[in-house]
């Protein structure tokens, strides 16, 4: 996918401060811009927006999900908790939907979950 450089000019300050801040504030404004430029290159090869998904995993109710970002495919309703984190004494509930694992979520859903893994670079 070729990438497009943005073609609208961010002004920079009109003044300079001390301390080097213009030198900051440019560098931040070029980053930006590449980011904004490169945004559909990036989702596209993470998987996102156009990508492949990983094959579909089956879990069942009580099992941990592996490490990595992951799609909901059952259930497919939203907004359905499908698992929990303990994070220290904090109970953290997880979505459907699009939602990342560190390898210590547990699957709550009673029928278990279907899941695919999101940015399988191919």
């Amino acid at each position: 996918m070729p990438v497009v450089p943005m073609t609208t000019p961010i002004p920079p300050p009109t003044e300079d401060w001390a301390g080097n801040l213009r030198d900051v504030i440019d560098t931040q404004q070029q980053t930006i811009r590449f980011l904004l430029g490169q945004w559909e290159a990036m989702l596209s090869q993470v998987g996102i927006g156009g990508g492949s998904f990983g094959p579909p995993t089956v879990l069942a109710q009580d099992a941990k999900i592996p490490s990595g970002w992951w799609q909901t495919m059952v259930p497919n309703t939203p907004n359905t908790q499908i698992g929990q984190v303990q994070i220290d004494t904090v109970t953290v509930p997880i979505m459907s939907g699009q939602f990342w694992s560190d390898g210590n979520v547990t699957v709550t859903n009673a029928g278990g979950i279907t899941i695919a893994r999101v940015a399988n670079m191919g």
